[in-house]
């Protein structure tokens, strides 16, 4: 994200100050990795077509025709498979990795 940092409050009278957050109950999450990764949801997606992370993770991810999430081309880290690398969706769920090149 391009632009000006987060302002960060100065005065603990400021309406956006953490001073006055409420606390919340924490719930279990159902969503796991098969409802979304990385910021990018699994369904829904534009078919046909890459999106690009916008949370500033280096990833792509592939929605098949259905919207679905087929494939993600991860840069910048690796998981034993190189950087880039691949995963590949099914049945909602991505695989472990594979190596891969964009060229």
């Amino acid at each position: 994200m391009m632009g000006k940092a987060p302002r960060v409050p100065q005065n603990l009278d400021e309406p956006t100050s953490l001073a006055h957050a409420q606390p919340f109950e924490y719930v279990p999450s159902n969503m796991g990795e098969d409802m979304q990764t990385a910021w990018l949801p699994s369904t829904g997606g534009p078919p046909n077509s890459w999106l690009e992370n916008p949370s500033g993770k280096q990833q792509w991810r592939y929605y098949d025709e259905n919207g679905d999430a087929a494939v993600d081309i991860d840069f910048g880290h690796d998981h034993g498979f190189g950087a880039p690398h691949s995963r590949n969706w099914e049945n909602g769920r991505r695989d472990k990795g594979n190596p891969v090149s964009i060229f």
